[in-house]
């Protein structure tokens, strides 16, 4: 990946932290779930071992307890990309 791609990928997993991280502290979990997972597939694309961006991102499984992954972020978050 090229030097600039790179640091634009970096750029935007830094603000979706961010982003999630403030979701997270005013308990908007459905923001911060969305927040982490589209940070998720930037750290995806970023790896030169993941080889499945989506795959990736849908490992990780929900990350709150009894909160339900929204439907079709997987393919929202590919075409972030």
């Amino acid at each position: 990946m090229e030097t600039a791609g790179r640091e634009g990928l970096t750029a935007k997993l830094d603000g979706l932290l961010a982003r999630a991280a403030e979701a997270e502290a005013k308990s908007d979990l459905a923001e911060a779930e969305k927040a982490f997972r589209l940070a998720l597939f930037c750290d995806a694309k970023l790896r030169p071992d993941v080889t499945d961006v989506v795959a990736y991102v849908r490992s990780a499984g929900p990350l709150y307890p009894g909160f339900a992954l929204p439907a079709g972020l997987g393919s929202e978050a590919a075409s972030q990309g």
